[in-house]
């Protein structure tokens, strides 16, 4: 019985897996933010072929920026729920350097995950996904399953993903609520040790980066106009103008009305103007 269970277990991997070589998948399969954080990791930790020539790094703010409205070549590392430091440590542990990194500079303190670094950087598990890419997360059954059903109900509504609803998922009063929250938040700036702790962090990262040949370039993602004047936000933008004056900042325009959710992640149809106004800015001002 055991043997014959072993045989049909063979069967099916060696299936999957055929399934996989010769029909890549090609459609989101995220099924939760974890997973789609881990997507994006592995997708970069075991590419294929030469570096990007453009790599974004950041939080969920960034994670929203649209790939087709980007810069041809562009890698969106940002990840939802972390922060820019992951996605700088991701690059350095790929041992792949772009010729541009974009950091996005809203989030400068969010404690370090180190937990989910753990689980896309063991030196184990890095060697067995990189020569068998079934056990990465973009591959595994039940995200395939999922992403196909969720591809197939795009494709029936016709709605391409870049279509916003009025709130993008929240409701009125949820978005007034994180709002509120976020201006309490903006209010305060981290105490010194927070602050040293996470520049000096970055510093490292940004200088490793520039040794490889990459050009650094900061970037602030449009927020709700009342928390860009917050404390918070000028602090972290004075300490980025202090300790990297010689690094690009490029800067939204806040007169083309941005929308966010909820003061700090844009509607979609936001998000994709904006990614059209960063490509924008970025050619023509950081060739």
């Amino acid at each position: 019985m055991f043997k014959r269970m072993f045989i049909t277990f063979g069967v099916l991997v060696a299936a999957y897996a055929a399934l996989l070589k010769w029909m890549p998948v090609t459609y989101d399969t995220g099924q939760h933010l974890q997973g789609s954080n881990r997507i994006k990791a592995e997708g970069y930790l075991y590419g294929e072929g030469a570096a990007p020539n453009d790599v974004i790094v950041g939080s969920s703010l960034a994670f929203r920026m649209v790939s087709d409205s980007l810069p041809s070549g562009t890698y969106n590392l940002a990840v939802g729920g972390l922060s820019l430091q992951e996605g700088l440590d991701l690059i350095s542990k790929s041992g792949r350097w772009p010729k541009r990194v974009f950091v996005e500079a809203n989030i400068l303190f969010r404690k370090y995950d180190q937990g989910f670094m753990d689980k896309v950087s063991d030196p184990v598990m890095m060697a067995a996904r990189e020569k068998v890419p079934m056990l990465r997360e973009k591959n595994q059954p039940s995200g395939w399953l999922f992403g196909w059903v969720k591809q197939r109900a795009k494709e029936q509504v016709g709605a391409d993903g870049a279509a916003s609803t009025e709130l993008d998922g929240n409701t009125e009063v949820a978005g007034r609520f994180m709002l509120d929250e976020q201006l309490e938040h903006y209010k305060r700036i981290p105490g010194e040790d927070t602050v040293q702790q996470h520049l000096e962090r970055l510093a490292s990262s940004v200088a490793e980066l520039e040794r490889h040949g990459t050009h650094v370039v900061f970037f602030e993602m449009p927020l709700d106009t009342r928390l860009m004047e917050m404390p918070l936000a000028e602090a972290s933008r004075a300490l980025i103008a202090k300790h990297f004056p010689g690094n690009a900042y490029v800067q939204p325009d806040m007169a083309k009305g941005y929308i966010t959710t909820d003061g700090l992640h844009l509607r979609k149809e936001s998000a994709a103007r904006w990614s059209g106004d960063f490509r924008r800015m970025t050619e023509g001002a950081l060739q």
